[in-house]
């Protein structure tokens, strides 16, 4: 009997059980249905009424504010993705004729450089 004790494999079965055990309990053990749905909780997907019209107060009319608002944003962001756009082409045509002079100076001072 005290080897049985001492075996590794003991430990190793228990700690299987007691892993069944704790899975069982954390899926819903003895709160699920004998459908093998879980009632608990009930998630919001189950409570919109497709059949809602698109103005009503409900879970879907809730949804397609929610769409519409994030339309609205993405139209904003086109604004402004626009905006930044000419702001860098501006910035690009100012960096080129920087550019563009400070080639004229080194040209004029070469040539200075080399009058003397």
């Amino acid at each position: 009997m005290a080897e049985i004790f001492e075996s590794p494999w003991l430990v190793a079965g228990v700690a299987f059980v007691l892993g069944l055990f704790v899975g069982w309990l954390a899926w819903g053990g003895p709160w699920r249905d004998k459908s093998g749905r879980d009632d608990r909780g009930v998630d919001a997907a189950r409570k919109v009424s497709l059949g809602a019209p698109a103005g009503s107060e409900g879970d879907l009319g809730a949804v397609l504010t929610e769409i519409e608002k994030a339309k609205a944003l993405l139209d904003g962001a086109d604004d402004v993705d626009a905006a930044m756009g000419e702001e860098l082409d501006r910035l690009d045509q100012a960096v080129k004729r920087a550019n563009g002079r400070l080639k004229l100076i080194l040209k004029s001072a070469d040539r200075a450089k080399d009058a003397d």
